[in-house]
């Protein structure tokens, strides 16, 4: 290829996963300025989903390579997952099922 055939279609790709992903980043900001500061909402978010998810393939990789099988290094995504999973748990204790997420603020 050429280098802007490259270039349109590197951004053929990126554009609709950006499309997907703003609006989802800004939703918790705008949804509570008023009850927590915006960095509260960013840290968490970019650490979940730049180093986890970011890292995930060289991660995977160092680990299929250091035990020799192909197959190991899906335990990073596992043990990741349930991390999540046990975090969530821990720090969200009664969790917002069936609960009206907005009864304090004022609207």
């Amino acid at each position: 290829f050429s280098m802007p055939a490259e270039t349109i279609l590197s951004l053929a790709v990126s554009a609709p996963a950006a499309a997907k992903d703003s609006p989802r980043q800004l939703r918790p900001a705008a949804h509570s300025l008023l009850m927590q500061p915006l960095p509260a909402l960013s840290l968490p978010y970019h650490i979940g989903n730049g180093w986890f998810g970011g890292l995930l393939p060289a991660t995977a990789f160092a680990i299929s390579a250091q035990a020799g099988n192909i197959y190991t290094g899906l335990w990073y995504a596992i043990i990741v997952a349930l991390m999540t999973v046990v975090i969530g748990a821990i720090f969200v204790p009664g969790g917002t099922h069936k609960k009206d997420i907005f009864a304090d603020s004022n609207q």
